[in-house]
């Protein structure tokens, strides 16, 4: 058996152990128990004091005191029409059927796996990758067993996954279509959690930094590509480029089982770039970041980032003062036990992720995954303003109690936004090796 045909056959059985691991682990998932837990405000919401509630607790009662209930308080997961709709469709004769709502919940985090795996497929273009992926999410203990939590975690979960997934989408194709989307969500998420009304902010934040950071950006990509193009111009259109490798068998078959060809993620356009917008199934030939420039996006989209942001505060904002005077409002929450709080989550796998992603941002975004560099500024800004509403959340909610209230909106962001952090990390591994291989093979 020649090396190359030993190399597809290793491939072969490595994707097939990958998806044998990922149906396992559904099997599992299916076929192991789950401790029912309730939370507070899930419990509030299908109590008996609650006529309004779509479904009631059979044969439960509020095991918790009653002034950690916030009589008074910002719109809420558990007061959303989508959490009302989903508890709903589990009701059985008025009442909660646990199990059904434990099903609904798999669900859901097999469709926030879906959407992960397809965020590795437009950074990565790697299937073997986006299984190690499918693989990891599914042996992550704490997504699985939220699947026997009554409460709005797994739902709030998917909805920011795809959130994401929509705009990822939108730096890897720039299509019309996705950018309205994604700009317009924020309303949506608005109406789900007022904590997660300042994600607006997020986007426009995070581009207003690209725009600042343009010209240290663009230099170095043209640059970049201008080393990719010149490798190209060495051969045929559409024949792959005749380059001379110095690595041994191994590494070269490491490095084509990884995508790493040269050059990488341009494809072989020997005579010039293409900066037509993709679509749904095609990515961008360039950069985001050197097709806005191209195409002169830069104020038109911060503009409306911009629209969209105020007119967001502005509703959230009447939403406050309906229910509070915010005049009379001071900030008077502990912020050291908030903020440990908030961080209740991290464990040893968050905290290396959110370590790995700090470290791709100190590297120049030329030679890793294409816009990858910006999505992880996309993410960081998300979770900082939905921590930053969320503390907004527990502040006024605790002023309308006048009395200390359980810090519920602290813990709950990262949780949240699990799934994604762990696929970036995953990604980001990938990003930091093809950075290390690109500058070792320029030299």
């Amino acid at each position: 058996m020649s090396d190359g045909q030993k190399f597809k056959t290793g491939k072969l059985l490595l994707g097939l152990t990958l998806v044998i691991m990922v149906l396992m682990r559904l099997v599992w998932m299916d076929l192991r128990s789950y401790t029912i837990t309730m939370d507070p405000k899930a419990m509030l919401a299908m109590s008996e004091e609650r006529a309004d509630g779509p479904c009631l607790l059979k044969g439960k009662s509020l095991q918790f005191p009653q002034q950690l209930i916030p009589v008074k308080h910002l719109p809420d997961w558990s007061d959303s029409f989508l959490f009302n709709f989903y508890v709903s469709l589990s009701c059985d004769n008025g009442y909660l059927n646990t199990n059904s709502y434990v099903r609904m919940n798999q669900g859901l985090l097999i469709i926030s796996i879906i959407m992960c795996v397809l965020l590795t497929r437009f950074f990565a273009r790697n299937w073997l990758l986006c299984l190690t992926t499918a693989a990891l999410l599914m042996s992550r203990g704490r997504l699985i067993t939220t699947n026997g939590d009554v409460s709005g975690q797994s739902l709030l979960m998917v909805v920011l996954t795809l959130w994401f997934c929509l705009m990822c989408h939108w730096i890897r194709s720039g299509s019309a279509i996705t950018r309205v989307i994604t700009i317009c969500f924020p309303m949506f998420l608005a109406t789900i959690d007022f904590s997660l009304g300042l994600l607006c902010l997020s986007v426009l934040f995070a581009y207003g930094s690209f725009y600042l950071l343009r010209k240290s950006l663009t230099y170095p990509l043209f640059k970049k590509l201008r080393w990719d193009l010149s490798i190209s111009r060495k051969s045929h259109e559409d024949e792959p480029p005749n380059v001379e490798d110095t690595y041994g068998a191994f590494t070269q078959s490491i490095r084509n089982m990884l995508g790493w060809t040269t050059p990488f993620n341009w494809g072989y356009r020997p005579i010039k770039l293409r900066y037509r917008t993709g679509a749904l199934f095609r990515s961008l030939d360039v950069p985001f970041i050197l097709w806005l420039q191209h195409k002169k996006l830069w104020s038109p989209l911060l503009m409306g980032l911009a629209i969209v942001a105020v007119l967001q505060l502005g509703v959230l904002t009447s939403l406050s003062l309906f229910e509070f005077d915010l005049l009379h409002t001071q900030i008077n929450m502990p912020l050291k036990s908030w903020f440990e709080a908030f961080t209740m989550p991290i464990d040893l796998d968050i905290a290396v992720s959110l370590v790995i992603l700090g470290a791709c941002l100190l590297l120049n975004p030329v030679w890793g995954l294409t816009s990858f560099w910006e999505a992880i500024w996309l993410l960081l800004w998300s979770i900082a303003f939905a921590g930053a509403g969320a503390f907004l959340w527990d502040n006024f909610s605790q002023f309308g109690m006048h009395a200390k209230v359980a810090n519920w909106k602290a813990g709950e962001v990262l949780l949240w936004f699990e799934p994604v952090i762990l696929t970036f990390a995953i990604i980001a591994v990938y990003h930091l090796s093809r950075c290390i291989d690109q500058k070792y093979r320029t030299k």
